[in-house]
């Protein structure tokens, strides 16, 4: 598979036998007047092919700019005053799960880039489909996005449909983007350890409801859309914080978030990535990810625990590693 470097990202595909998590876990809905309370947005500053669009509210419906030309975030800043214009993509690593092993493929599944091109998993195969999906989800640009139109047959109920994986955590105090065609319907994401496994005890976080009104359950409309692709519905942003994940009921102690497990029962047509006021770079690393390497002089090894009390490590605490700087 060929891989396309970006400035941001250098992705990774590995396909998988989908599997259920073997836990209980909470679901948070994440919206306006939602128990998982998104984090408002005040302004909102694209680039649209060349031209700054700084955006000072929520745009009308009617608005319908079409464009077959990238569109992308440049700074989101919050009504609580953080101005975010860093953003998480380095290293993302795609896992698909129940996508790939779904028997026939789905129709309807696929990738849409801002001049119109389509790559789809049932036409051009989960290897195409998933090096799209890395463009998709490895730039800020708004305008290409993964759509689920008259899916056929549906994928299978409760079962993820893929992972998203990042070389750099969230933590806690980062933020989550999600971007939602028409702004009207849902999908779950799974917080993941450094491991790609689900954290347990974390809550499942639900951005949207079924059958919600357009826009009704997200918070800005940028009033944008896909020339090429349902030109008529624009796209929805939500801001929510990551320690939305270890909040209310949750047991999960907050900790580091590596990526995503993402359930789309809802057919939502969504992008997402990390946002932060602070460098991505400083937060801990996954090194079984191809990415930005480590500083020079750094040491990196394993943490262990001195079970036996005689002066040196003998037991690897897991996910744990640690980096010493010069």
């Amino acid at each position: 598979m060929n891989k396309t470097r970006l400035l941001w990202a250098t992705a990774t595909f590995v396909f998988i036998q989908s599997t259920q998590i073997g836990f209980a876990q909470n679901v948070v809905l994440v919206g306006p007047n939602q128990s998982g309370t998104i984090s408002p947005i005040e302004q909102v500053t694209l680039n649209d092919n060349g031209t700054i669009v700084v955006q000072n509210e929520s745009q009308p419906t009617s608005t319908n700019i079409q464009r077959s030309t990238p569109v992308t975030v440049s700074q989101i800043v919050l009504e609580n005053g953080d101005e975010l214009d860093i953003f998480n993509f380095e290293g993302a690593e795609v896992v698909l799960q129940n996508l790939a092993v779904q028997s026939p493929a789905p129709t309807g599944i696929g990738v849409i880039q801002s001049d119109g091109t389509q790559v789809t998993l049932s036409g051009d195969g989960p290897t195409a489909f998933a090096d799209a999906l890395e463009v998709s989800l490895g730039d800020p640009n708004i305008n290409t996005y993964v759509f689920y139109d008259g899916v056929t047959p549906d994928p299978t109920e409760n079962t993820p449909d893929y992972d998203l994986e990042f070389r750099f955590a969230f933590e806690p105090d980062d933020y989550i983007f999600v971007q939602e065609r028409n702004g009207n319907t849902f999908f779950q994401l799974t917080p993941l350890d450094i491991n790609g496994n689900p954290i347990a005890g974390a809550n499942i976080l639900q951005f949207g409801e079924e059958g919600g009104a357009n826009f009704s359950v997200y918070d800005w409309n940028t009033g944008y859309a896909n020339s090429s692709l349902q030109n008529e519905q624009e796209y929805a942003f939500s801001v929510a914080e990551t320690s939305l994940f270890f909040s209310g009921d949750a047991t999960a102690a907050p900790q580091p978030v590596f990526g995503f497990r993402i359930d789309n029962d809802g057919d939502a047509d969504v992008k997402f990535f990390g946002a932060s006021e602070d460098d991505f770079l400083n937060n801990p690393f996954n090194p079984d990810i191809p990415g930005t390497p480590a500083l020079p002089g750094s040491l990196s090894g394993v943490v262990e625990e001195d079970t036996d009390e005689d002066g040196e490590g003998d037991t690897p605490i897991g996910g744990v590693t640690l980096t010493l700087l010069d």
